[in-house]
């Protein structure tokens, strides 16, 4: 029953491409942008400043919860350094995310 099971599994994967439409590379990408994602949310929460602030570029521009809340990083980066050094940051867990990526696979959003 179990190499059933693991033989299925490559057709399950395989079969999901086919329907979603996506070539093996989109979801591998989407996969690596979700765990970047969930990491990144992860540094945060454990207040880890460094690790959270690498896996942004340097043009980033981080969109707060208030429409006025659109700062540089480096801007973010004052604002919310203090907030880690006394460990208060925030936790958010992503309940849905949609990544769509471009046909060649360059650009995500």
């Amino acid at each position: 029953m179990r190499k059933l099971f693991l033989l299925l599994i490559p057709i399950f994967f395989t079969s999901c491409f086919v329907v979603s439409g996506q070539s093996e590379q989109q979801v591998k990408e989407k996969f690596q942008i979700n765990n970047l994602l969930d990491q990144w949310h992860r540094d945060v929460a454990e207040s880890n400043f460094d690790a959270y602030f690498e896996k942004m570029s340097p043009t980033s521009i981080f969109i707060g919860t208030d429409a006025s809340e659109n700062w540089t990083i480096q801007q973010f980066k004052e604002f919310a350094k203090p907030h880690f050094d006394k460990n208060k940051t925030w936790n958010f867990k992503a309940l849905e995310r949609n990544v769509y990526l471009n046909s060649n696979v360059e650009i995500a959003w």
